[in-house]
């Protein structure tokens, strides 16, 4: 079987290195501010200043947030959604 160039190329993925993100402000800052973040969550503005003030987001943001942050080019650890190892 042969394998044309075209189809090997579009098999090959470039790997980025994603900028981290340390704490809270940074991580709703890069989701677009308080009503970036509303937006994507369906919350209000309010929640999200809630949010900050609290120092975490909800945890059933966790997943939809970080996919996010992946494609915009940045990570951010899992306490700031108070995800611990205890």
């Amino acid at each position: 079987m042969r394998v044309n160039m075209a189809t090997k190329a579009k098999r090959k993925r470039k790997y980025v290195r994603l900028k981290p993100l340390n704490n809270i402000d940074q991580v709703i800052k890069a989701l677009g501010d308080n009503q970036g973040l509303a937006e994507l969550t369906g919350k209000t503005t309010q929640h999200v200043s809630n949010w900050r003030a609290f120092g975490r987001l909800p945890r059933k943001f966790y997943i939809p947030l970080q996919r996010r942050l992946t494609r915009l080019g940045y990570k951010a650890p899992p306490e700031i959604w108070g995800m611990v190892d205890q």
